[in-house]
């Protein structure tokens, strides 16, 4: 088994931890099957001996083999049998401040995994809909087309809930 120095592995843990975690956790919903699917996309990098071209190219596999995993979490036995009440909260809640961004978060994580995950990456992590598509393998305008439909989700969802009433 080819091992990278640990220097390789701290540098490209320091610089992409906030997006596979918040990448594994928008994929699975759940804390502890992000930890996990965390853990195990950088134990892989660890492991292979892989060669990039560019940061890009680091980016876009990292991004790509959490997806990848947190798919196998999502389809495992366990993950099925799991009832909604043990799934947990992405971001804690208390980091939103009036009750209207609280809910506005609810509906984000109550979106179907792709959506949510082109929401997080978009939204979120503020990347480009060229390297969300690559990293997605799909094209920029089934991307475009999944944000769009997410924005109307997230839309009907508040209007039903008296959101836009309640933030005015």
């Amino acid at each position: 088994m080819t091992h990278k120095n640990t220097g390789d592995l701290t540098m490209v843990i320091a610089r992409y931890r906030e997006l596979v975690y918040g990448l594994a956790l928008a994929e699975t919903n759940c804390r502890a099957d992000a930890d996990d699917v965390y853990q195990e996309v950088f134990l892989t990098y660890y492991t292979k001996d892989l060669v990039f071209t560019d940061e890009k190219a680091r980016r876009s596999w990292l991004i790509r083999t959490c997806i990848n995993i947190s798919h196998t979490y999502n389809k495992s036995s366990w993950y099925r049998k799991r009832s909604d009440e043990e799934t947990d909260e992405l971001p804690d809640e208390s980091t939103y401040k009036t009750p209207a961004q609280q809910e506005l978060w609810q509906a984000v994580k109550e979106l179907n995994p792709k959506y949510r995950t082109a929401v997080y990456m978009y939204y979120f992590e503020k990347m480009p809909t060229e390297d969300i598509a690559e990293a997605l393998d799909i094209s920029e305008e089934a991307l475009r087309m999944r944000l769009s439909r997410a924005r109307k989700l997230l839309k009907d969802r508040m209007k039903e809930s008296g959101y836009f009433e309640k933030a005015i």
